[in-house]
């Protein structure tokens, strides 16, 4: 492996410290990942909801929540396939629990961290659809699934993948996408060019 270093502006480095009273070694983390001034920052740590765009200018939400609606109408078992991570478990309950309100038939699923590793993968959509799982909703991982997928389609099982890790170069072919990479507008961090 090798160690690639960003070029850091010291002179911005050091006015960035100074003008947040923070050590230099802040300065130049926040110089590195793209910030050019004090206000830049203080908008970025004091972020409001108020000034995310709507949820509903995410690319695909629309298909997501036709998708999610006609499940409901039908009583399909829709699962939520979350991570094992923190995020991946909070994503799973906050959204299992919001379809669950609204009157969903909701399963969660999530990998055993030895046995089953990270994100969907073919033998977890299997035993989905086996299960009678009709819709499956990730959250925090799928991006890159593209052979659970694949799997998912072959046994009627459709897939919605919500996710915010980095995009591949080629996108799996589920049902909707929601990924925040895929939007100008919500891209928060890094800034642009970093």
């Amino acid at each position: 492996m090798q160690w690639k270093f960003r070029d850091i502006n010291p002179d911005l480095a050091g006015r960035l410290a100074r003008e947040l009273g923070q050590p230099q070694k802040l300065g130049e983390f926040l110089a590195a990942r793209g910030f050019k001034t004090a206000a830049e920052v203080r908008a970025f740590v004091r972020a409001d909801f108020k000034d995310l765009p709507p949820p509903s200018s995410l690319t695909d939400m629309d298909k997501a929540v036709d998708r999610l609606t006609q499940a409901w109408k039908n009583g399909e078992l829709t699962a939520v396939c979350g991570d094992y991570d923190a995020d991946g478990l909070t994503a799973t309950a906050l959204l299992a629990g919001g379809l669950k309100a609204l009157k969903h038939q909701i399963v969660t699923r999530i990998p055993h961290r030895l046995t089953d590793g990270y994100g969907l993968k073919p033998p977890l959509v299997e035993k989905m659809a086996a299960d009678g799982v009709k819709l499956a909703v990730t959250v925090d991982n799928g991006i890159s699934a593209h052979e659970a997928v694949e799997a998912a389609s072959a046994l009627g099982l459709d897939i919605i993948i919500t996710d915010h890790h980095r995009l591949p170069p080629e996108l799996p072919p589920a049902v909707a996408i929601i990924n925040p990479h895929r939007d100008e507008s919500w891209r928060l961090w890094p800034p642009a060019g970093v």
